[in-house]
């Protein structure tokens, strides 16, 4: 695994707002299991970064977690669902 951040930016968290503001994005969802993933869950923006971690850490910034891999299909269908939109195409 390689983890590449731009110069301009010391970390993901700030990475990821740059990116947001970039892009016109006013919020984000970010699931990750790596430690440098901590930058983001830490920013200590609720109402603009949705952190969650998979696996659960007693030491993680992050505000939930996932058990592993595998539920982020149904966290996604679970949000389509509830915006009112079709759910995610699942291949096996």
């Amino acid at each position: 695994m390689l983890n590449i951040v731009p110069a301009e930016a010391p970390n993901k968290g700030e990475t990821l707002l740059r990116l947001c503001r970039k892009f016109g994005c006013p919020r984000a969802l970010f699931v990750g299991d790596d430690d440098t993933d901590e930058d983001i869950f830490a920013l200590g923006l609720p109402d603009q970064v949705l952190g969650i971690r998979i696996g659960e850490s007693e030491e993680s910034a992050a505000a939930y977690a996932l058990r592993e891999q595998a539920d982020i299909d149904a966290l996604l269908d679970m949000l389509c669902v509830r915006l009112g939109r079709p759910g995610v195409s699942h291949s096996g």
